[in-house]
């Protein structure tokens, strides 16, 4: 295999824009993230504390092999079945045909609002919703 460098004038200079922008980026974020970055952590630790049980009630489902964007409506409703006091809406989603992708856009508004959902249940379930959001990320995103 052989390299080539590219001595293009054009891209270089859109990539040194590039870097500079991230750089710029990164300068503007710096305060915020030293000062409230680390209860952001201790807020994330906390959710993950808490949503334990509710792991335990899904990730055995076997789905979770399959990236959540391209679930379909059957594995979306019985996904939520498992989780407790949400049985029921497992028939809402079938009814609506949310599908992976539909489903990771809901917001917990959208849960209450357009689904109906109880606001228990709900926070259950947008706690899935961020958790396999962050698996699409983690898991199944490839850079």
């Amino acid at each position: 295999t052989t390299t080539t460098t590219t001595t293009n004038p054009a891209v270089i200079a859109n990539s040194n824009n590039a870097a500079a922008a991230v750089s710029a980026s990164i300068r503007l974020a710096l305060p915020v993230i030293d000062e409230y970055g680390p209860q952001l952590l201790h807020a994330y630790e906390k959710w993950r504390q808490h949503s334990r049980y509710l792991d335990e009630c899904t990730e055995q489902t076997g789905v979770l092999r399959k990236n959540p964007l391209h679930w379909t409506t059957d594995e979306i409703s019985c996904y939520v079945e498992r989780l407790p006091g949400c049985e029921e809406y497992a028939k809402k989603i079938r009814q609506e045909e949310l599908t992976g992708r539909s489903f990771l856009s809901l917001s917990q508004s959208d849960l209450i609002d357009y689904l109906g959902v109880k606001i228990g249940p709900a926070i259950k379930m947008y706690n899935r919703i961020i958790r396999l959001r962050q698996l699409v990320t983690t898991k199944f995103m490839q850079l």
